[in-house]
């Protein structure tokens, strides 16, 4: 099996669908059992993707966060801008593969730091130190773990810290997650449940999760309500 396709399989959202089939036909076990999950998390991810973009207006100033869900939002926004749907943004970002994306629609400035080529995206003091000289309307951040005790966490505490300052630079913060992060722990803790907006989230969370994010005045988020949400 391709060692390629294997490693878009397991780190990289933009694997499509024909190529996990093709892979799939080549008889590797660990993508056969991996196959259901992931195409579902695809879906839900270009879910989440599409909400969030529609929460953005004209002539804002955005900071969009590293990440495979984040990077959905990234490709429902360009499909927006060529529309002309929506104009005159200006995007920061972490992340390169935000960029490649979103660089022949708006204007994009890339954050200063240290870069990691595991995750394509810099973070660190001085991506902190840059991202201080901009006011931003909306930050729309990642998480790799969520819970209702600690808040929204990450596997990189240089992430998790860049990620508490873009929210602090923000009007609003709306936090992108599949349901199946609740729960979840991570190591570094990124934000606090009260100093954000909404949760941009798939279908499928459970009702009782639902209720505790509005008690604690934050909007939930999905497809289903993104025009009430977004008024």
């Amino acid at each position: 099996l391709d060692e390629d396709l294997m490693e878009k399989f397991f780190n990289d959202e933009e694997l499509t669908i024909p190529e996990l089939k093709a892979a799939l036909r080549k008889g590797c076990r660990k993508l056969r059992t991996s196959f259901s999950i992931r195409i579902q998390n695809v879906a839900e991810k270009k879910e989440i993707g599409s909400a969030a973009s529609k929460l953005v207006k004209d002539g804002e100033y955005l900071y969009l966060d590293s990440g495979t869900t984040t990077l959905e939002m990234c490709r429902a926004l360009s499909k927006r801008l060529k529309k002309e749907e929506v104009k005159n943004l200006t995007v920061i970002t972490n992340s390169v593969k935000n960029v490649d994306i979103l660089a022949s629609y708006c204007d994009v400035i890339l954050v200063g730091g240290k870069y990691s080529k595991d995750r394509k995206d810099v973070s660190g003091n001085l991506s902190e130190s840059f991202l201080a000289q901009f006011r931003l309307d909306k930050s729309f951040l990642g998480t790799d773990g969520f819970t209702f005790a600690d808040g929204f966490t990450s596997t990189s505490v240089n992430v998790s810290l860049l990620s508490r300052k873009a929210s602090s630079q923000a009007e609003e913060t709306y936090v992108l997650m599949d349901s199946s992060k609740i729960g979840r722990h991570s190591f570094g803790i990124s934000c606090k449940l009260e100093h954000i907006n909404g949760v941009v989230i798939d279908s499928k969370i459970e009702p009782a999760s639902r209720i505790q994010f509005e008690e604690k005045s934050v909007k939930v988020i999905t497809n289903n309500n993104i025009e009430r949400n977004n008024q």
